[in-house]
């Protein structure tokens, strides 16, 4: 049985396009080792997908709405005839809410190779190894939406080869260059950022807000040092880390003690915390009245 995006991702950083190989909701169209053309479609919510670019990648929706989180935060929402530049060695998040269509969207991998070719023979601003490229979005020009509607067509069933796939690749940067006023694609294309093992603070919070991760323990899945983790979350979220993490764990404390009848000790236990009488402390301080209180709204 082959796996979704959605059943890999529960337990799996993404890594594409590698990790996109045998899935249910994404195929490749064409693929020469890492470069390629994917086309996926998703057909139900899939919200906080974690992936890591391992090389340069445009993704174009042709329905439905996609965001785009980097490590850095700043959330980019990408519709439909719109594509986004997403740099190498970065980590994502990507949530998609269904409204009235199913999000269909094609995805192109640019290898070395095909980047080298490309800057060997068109004109692109020097190399800016410093910078790290950001993601952005932009409209594509109507030569590109019929570059992109003829793939499914043409190559659904077509057999691989390496030479029509850089060909097709190539295609699209020429394409794309053509309208590329401020070589904006050309200069992010040039830059080469080294890997960053630095990973979205709220997914990697929310994900593991009831566990008995101490904040230290927090910084360091994050790849930050404890003091760059706390002053990133400040100044993203308005909160310390231990304010939320404190509000997030009692919140979902009082859910259970609303929704089950499980006891105070184990729901102490399932919200993060090893003390009961500390729990019920804290509780007390946030809501003004004990966990037994508010089981009795029940």
């Amino acid at each position: 049985m082959r796996h979704t995006i959605y059943n890999y991702s529960k337990d799996n950083v993404l890594l594409i396009p590698q990790s996109l190989h045998g899935m249910a909701d994404a195929r490749a169209l064409l693929c020469a080792g890492n470069a390629g053309i994917f086309y996926k479609r998703i057909d139900a919510d899939l919200t906080n997908v974690e992936f890591h670019t391992d090389c340069p990648c445009l993704v174009f929706i042709a329905s439905g709405v996609e965001n785009f989180t980097p490590s850095s935060g700043g959330e980019l929402t990408i519709h439909k005839n719109e594509m986004i530049f997403l740099p190498k060695n970065e980590y994502f998040i990507s949530d998609f809410i269904k409204q009235d269509a199913a999000l269909r969207a094609y995805l192109f991998f640019f290898d070395q190779h095909i980047i080298d070719k490309f800057i060997s023979t068109h004109n692109t601003p020097a190399k800016t190894a410093s910078k790290r490229p950001l993601p952005y979005i932009f409209k594509p020009s109507n030569a590109v939406l019929a570059y992109i509607s003829a793939l499914r067509p043409v190559y659904e069933q077509t057999r691989s080869s390496t030479s029509l796939v850089q060909t097709k690749l190539l295609e699209l940067l020429y394409l794309l260059s053509a309208e590329d006023k401020t070589m904006k694609l050309s200069t992010a294309l040039r830059q080469t950022p080294p890997p960053t093992n630095k990973r979205n603070i709220m997914h990697i919070m929310k994900a593991h807000a009831q566990s008995k991760l101490t904040l230290d323990d927090f910084a360091r899945l994050s790849g930050r040092s404890r003091s760059a983790f706390n002053r990133e979350f400040k100044l993203l979220h308005g909160t310390s880390p231990h304010q939320w993490l404190t509000k997030t764990r009692l919140g979902h404390a009082r859910d259970l003690l609303l929704s089950t009848q499980q006891s105070v000790t184990d729901i102490a236990y399932l919200s993060g915390y090893d003390s009961p009488s500390h729990f019920i402390n804290l509780y007390g301080k946030e809501f003004g009245e004990t966990p037994s209180k508010t089981r009795q709204m029940i």
